[in-house]
């Protein structure tokens, strides 16, 4: 005679630790302050390490993520040191404000040209943002007024970091101001791809035709991609041209 057996409940996976689900910043953070300490004269070095990898960060999030081909990155970069410039320049010369506005930078730059871009796939897609970028680098190098030209922006100081620690050639606080930065960015962009926004726009990269019929967005979640990485690329070079003018401005 057969019996029917009720089915064994299935125990709920238990919660992972809070530092283990931060063991990623954690472990950045901990190579950071082992590299400060084993490389005390090499800081500024450390300093474009750090703001790279942020780079490099952004890049992963619309490549790798996204699957949006680019080879026009380097314009965010730019404009997000341009607009710390201008930030310190016109506006105010704290660091924390210039690195909002310089990754805003980079995000108003991705609307405009995103809009226009990812209309467009593959091959097609990489000649626009070698444009956008060749036409940005033109429009920079026109507008000397704005930009100075090849010679840059000059002529402005960076506050000391929340009022106290001061920019200077040693990069002490440039270095843990990009360090700080780079855990921070890690953080929200390890939190975007484990979000349904980062899951569906994996989904859009694997396989488009099986996400529209399912009834999924096919062109907004890649477009957040590319503007949430203009926001990175433009906080980087918001970071490098931070330290760079804090090191000048002790020669100054």
């Amino acid at each position: 005679m057969n019996t029917v057996t009720a089915p064994r409940a299935v125990p709920a996976p238990s919660r992972a630790r809070p530092w283990m689900q931060l063991r990623g910043e954690l472990v950045l953070l901990l190579v950071g302050l082992l590299a400060f300490v084993l490389f005390p004269h090499d800081l500024g070095l450390l300093t474009n390490m750090a703001t790279m990898s942020i780079f490099a960060l952004s890049l992963s999030l619309v490549l790798g993520q996204a699957g949006i081909a680019t080879l026009g990155q380097a314009a965010l970069y730019g404009s997000g040191a341009y607009v710390a410039g201008w930030t310190a320049l016109y506006l105010t010369a704290d660091p924390i404000a210039g690195l909002l506005l310089g990754g805003l930078g980079g995000g108003v730059i991705a609307v405009l040209s995103g809009a226009v871009m990812l209309r467009s796939t593959k091959l097609t897609l990489v000649m626009l943002t070698i444009a956008v970028a060749q036409l940005l680098l033109e429009l920079a190098n026109w507008a000397r007024w704005l930009t100075g030209g090849d010679d840059g922006l000059a002529g402005f100081n960076i506050a000391p970091l929340f009022g106290i620690w001061e920019f200077s050639f040693l990069s002490y606080t440039g270095y843990f101001y990009a360090l700080g930065a780079l855990v921070l960015v890690y953080f929200l962009l390890r939190n975007l791809v484990e979000s349904p926004f980062g899951l569906t726009a994996k989904a859009i990269r694997q396989d488009p035709g099986r996400v529209q019929a399912l009834g999924g967005p096919r062109l907004p979640a890649p477009a957040g991609g590319l503007h949430r990485r203009r926001h990175c690329g433009g906080a980087g070079g918001r970071i490098d041209g931070t330290d760079q003018q804090g090191r000048q401005s002790l020669h100054a």
